[in-house]
């Protein structure tokens, strides 16, 4: 959630369904605990949290897993 690194958080639109995934084992972590109260509290039952044993490059560290999860969103 690269926006939260260069301005104050860009929230999408409520009724969005919108999946963050958190890779663990990045320190400090990329998506933090500030943005991820946010979405919670804007989005609701829309957000997702997900969070993956993995460093920060979720999509090459588990790239099926990647797959997936878009796959499922797609529909």
């Amino acid at each position: 959630y690269w926006s939260e690194l260069a301005r104050p958080v860009a929230l999408p639109r409520k009724g969005t369904p919108t999946v963050l995934v958190r890779a663990t084992r990045t320190s400090p972590p990329y998506a933090g605990d500030g943005l991820i109260n946010a979405l919670n509290a804007h989005l609701g039952p829309d957000f997702t949290l997900l969070d993956w044993d993995c460093d920060h490059m979720v999509a090459q560290a588990k790239p099926a897993e990647t797959a997936k999860l878009i796959r499922e969103q797609l529909g």
